[in-house]
């Protein structure tokens, strides 16, 4: 018989622009229960009057009887028990409306007095339900839409909060460098939606509390649809203004109806620290947009620095040498970025200054820091244990080492550098300190740094006075070798 239904209603698809009444909305799945809140609602060009008019659903049919007559083109087809304090024409079905409207599926069949089917509506529930209507519009070809009830009066497809939804969850007022930067950078408003619906962004809007007005559309986010259950993430992409970073400030979000969303406030912020919501509680946090927010444990506020182990050659460290310090760092929220690792005896340091640069805040980095040790040619240094730091972020940590002997092959051609007045050495001056700038994902493994001298002379002539200086070397030992063979001769 389903093959009946449908092709009566095609026909009444056909003529319905010309039709004395139209099924107007439905509500069959009421909050609560569904006795005697359940209502058909019709809609006519003319006065109505439906008295022994006949209702019909897929198994049972009932004569209308008014209850209630006003001089009105809507009137409502309820069950008896219905609340008729709605100004509108209404009309008693019974004790229920055909055998109750089902709320998996059904159909709704109007038929006049003589039997003839007037118009014929059917549903599922893929539309409707849980407090929604379904309703027919007209710029949409009558076809259904899910709705908010409006029994007895103009059917409304008006986005309202209720059916949006959408809560601010995370911003960032304050970002590293320049706030008004060109998205991905700059500051950012992170939005949920936690329905099981897409929803089509576009035209909604952001207000301050002094009034600034952000839009969202292509230029400020990569898509203007939130999916179900997801985030995204709308960019200021150079508009100024929006996110104070000190004042008080009211951040609001509103439909193209100006309805509005969703609101937060906020007194101050932190530079590249986020406002997340989590459990209905806001935090300044790491940024975590488009992504679940997470809350800041007591222990990642503080930077750490740890020596891991100490590396030395052949099980033994020199003067002179080169000493390896595998190191993690944790970098917090702090803006100070430079670390530097030396070795001490006393408060005198016996080795040069290496440095690394670290930018990247809530950061785990896993690093080998090389340090050079003074060649200590002429002995004033005696063996035995020295201090090994490594510091910077506000904190410092110090290994021992032992040291013993030195690099006789360092002494010689310090001996032989110094002989040789007209240059000048950068292998071991007294203010050459080494950097390095580490560009780090969160939590690496390890990283691998390529260390440069400051030195500027070293960067470009660096190759050049080093040929040299073997060269000269080079002549100075054959000039000695030969002068000894002249001597013994």
């Amino acid at each position: 018989m389903k093959w009946l239904l449908y092709v009566i209603m095609f026909f009444l698809f056909i003529t319905q622009a010309s039709a004395y009444l139209i099924i107007n909305e439905i509500m069959y799945n009421p909050p609560g229960s569904d006795n005697n809140q359940e209502y058909i609602e019709i809609i006519s060009n003319e006065t109505i009057n439906l008295t022994n008019y006949i209702i019909q659903d897929l198994k049972s049919e009932d004569i209308l009887i008014p209850l209630k007559e006003t001089n009105s083109t809507y009137a409502l087809i309820v069950e008896e028990d219905f609340n008729t304090s709605i100004n509108t024409t209404i009309y008693s079905a019974g004790k229920t409306i055909g055998n109750n409207l089902n709320n998996d599926h059904d159909a709704i069949i109007l038929k006049d007095p003589e039997n003839k089917i007037i118009d014929v509506l059917s549903y599922s529930s893929s539309q409707g339900g849980d407090g929604k209507s379904l309703c027919k519009f007209p710029d949409a070809s009558y076809t259904l839409k899910e709705c908010d009830p409006t029994p007895g009066t103009q059917n409304s497809d008006k986005i309202t909060p209720e059916d949006i939804e959408i809560e601010i969850t995370e911003f960032l007022p304050n970002p590293l460098g320049n706030d008004n930067a060109e998205m991905p950078n700059g500051e950012w408003i992170e939005l949920y939606n936690p329905t099981e619906k897409e929803i089509d962004l576009e035209g909604f809007y952001f207000k301050d509390n002094a009034n600034h007005k952000l839009t969202i559309d292509s230029t400020r986010t990569y898509s203007t649809i939130i999916e179900a259950n997801s985030y995204l993430v709308v960019y200021t992409n150079g508009f100024s203004g929006l996110l104070n970073n000190e004042d008080l400030e009211i951040l609001t979000l509103y439909t193209p109806e100006e309805q509005e969303i969703d609101k937060v406030s906020y007194s101050s912020s932190q530079e590249e620290l986020s406002w997340s919501k989590t459990e209905d509680i806001w935090h300044l946090t790491f940024q975590t947009p488009g992504k679940e927010n997470e809350i800041l444990e007591e222990d990642q506020l503080i930077s750490k620095i740890q020596i891991e182990k100490i590396y030395d050659y052949d099980n033994k460290t020199s003067f002179g040498q080169q000493v390896n310090i595998k190191t993690t760092i944790y970098k917090a929220n702090t803006s100070k970025y430079s670390i530097k690792a030396y070795v001490l005896n006393g408060e005198e340091k016996i080795s040069k200054t290496s440095k690394l640069n670290l930018y990247t805040k809530f950061t785990n980095y896993t690093t080998t820091i090389p340090v050079q040790l003074i060649p200590n040619c002429d002995q004033k240094l005696k063996d035995g244990t020295y201090i090994v730091v490594v510091e910077g972020l506000d904190k410092k940590d110090e290994e021992e080492i032992i040291i013993q002997g030195i690099e006789e092959d360092n002494c010689e051609e310090m001996e032989t550098i110094k002989e040789v007045k007209s240059i000048k050495t950068a292998s071991f001056g007294e203010d050459d300190d080494f950097e390095s700038i580490i560009n780090s994902s969160i939590i690496p493994v390890s990283t691998d740094i390529i260390y440069e001298s400051k030195n500027q002379d070293s960067k470009g002539l660096g190759v050049y006075i080093l040929a040299t200086i073997l060269v000269i070397i080079t002549l100075v030992k054959t000039i000695k070798h030969e002068t000894r063979n002249k001597n013994n001769n």
